[in-house]
């Protein structure tokens, strides 16, 4: 579900919880702040500004008409004069726009305050993003503010591309691809991946991961915003394995279904692993390319392949069972098995880390109300 912020709705409310998506109308831009944040001051929607439930950190995002900045470094200029601010900042590319990553410190009020900062020349809109906190809790919270950051992203389209943190720290599309060959059937696909690509997005993962740790394991908004920001950072650095895959399979004339069938029996071939780190499993980008995963990295991928297959799908997660699988909406394969209820819908339990068919599910983990269905996709 999206939060849409608009004049109307801040009249009667002061602070918002959030765990979901926040459009901000009027301005071309969304957010997926990490759970628990509060909406802290939005008199006006071209500044407004988000805190932690403590009340320790901060969010701010400034939107400019588009015309008000020649370059992003204007930008990051005149907000660092304005802070008094010290601190390193480099240009980057965020979805091919001109922009500016820093780290500044500051003084907020009279206490030494520090944090990192975006600045996006846009087109109809120019952005200062700033995230920071007291100098003294920086460490504790800078998961939390890079979070944050990197959950911007400009209008419906860039919900599918890596946030501007990622971008920052390695180019969208990466920019050295090296040959790799996936195995399909008896056949070698030849593609080409960036190794570079799959540090960032690990790290990604890690980071996230990090963040999570503060939450209590049976908070589901915290883990379905974890699976959120993942499968955005993912989506698109698996176009090309995507299209592959599913090409295909195409060329030998099945239609969506079938191939969607094929593809999680290609998923249930690859080898076991854990990436043994935080997070603990391996980013879709990087399964793929080694035919390797958990559940988790698994149900990512096929979530995103069934998304290029316009097929209805949702991740299942069992904190009881400590186990992940995706669930088919039944409409679509009109087949029997262990059904999710989720919305008014059934989705037929999809399982990935076992030769099994569509909607078997193994005994240990069939209690099916031990199984929550949520949608990752934005």
């Amino acid at each position: 579900m999206k939060f849409r912020l608009i004049s109307i709705i801040l009249i009667f409310y002061s602070l918002v919880l959030f765990a979901e998506e926040i459009e901000v109308e009027g301005y071309d831009y969304k957010l997926d702040l990490p759970e628990t944040w509060e909406l802290l001051d939005a008199e006006n929607l071209a500044q407004i500004s988000f805190t932690d439930m403590d009340h320790v950190a901060i969010f701010q995002v400034i939107s400019f008409p588009g015309d008000s900045f020649f370059t992003s470094k204007e930008i990051m200029e005149k907000i660092k004069k304005q802070l008094a601010a010290d601190g390193e900042s480099s240009r980057f590319l965020f979805n091919g726009q001109d922009s500016f990553f820093a780290d500044f410190s500051f003084k907020a009020g009279t206490k030494p305050a520090k944090g990192h900062f975006i600045f996006i020349n846009g087109t109809d809109y120019d952005y200062s993003l700033m995230a920071f906190t007291p100098a003294e809790y920086y460490d504790v919270y800078k998961a939390s503010l890079l979070s944050a950051l990197d959950s911007f992203s400009l209008n419906q389209e860039g919900l599918l591309l890596p946030g501007p943190v990622s971008q920052f720290f390695y180019p969208f599309p990466g920019p050295n691809p090296e040959p790799k060959k996936i195995r399909l059937e008896g056949r070698k696909l030849e593609l080409k991946i960036d190794p570079d690509a799959e540090k960032v997005t690990q790290w990604v993962a890690e980071r996230e991961a990090t963040l999570l740790s503060a939450y209590s394991v049976g908070s589901m908004d915290a883990w379905e915003r974890f699976y959120r920001i993942l499968y955005r950072d993912s989506y698109s650095r698996l176009d090309d394995i995507a299209s592959a895959v599913i090409g295909f399979y195409r060329e030998q004339k099945l239609d969506d279904i079938s191939i969607a069938l094929k593809i999680m029996e290609w998923l249930q071939s690859f080898e076991y692993s854990r990436s043994n780190s935080v997070s603990d499993f391996l980013m879709p980008l990087t399964a793929c390319s080694e035919m390797t995963g958990d559940c988790d990295s698994r149900a990512l991928i096929f979530l995103i392949f069934l998304d290029h297959l316009n097929i209805d799908a949702v991740l299942l997660v069992s904190p009881v069972f400590k186990h992940s699988a995706v669930g088919i909406n039944q409409k679509a394969l009109k087949q029997q098995g262990a059904l999710i209820p989720y919305k008014g819908e059934k989705y037929l339990y999809a399982e990935l880390t076992a030769k099994v068919k569509i909607g078997q599910i193994a005994k240990d983990v069939s209690r099916l109300d031990a199984w929550t269905a949520f949608e990752v996709s934005y």
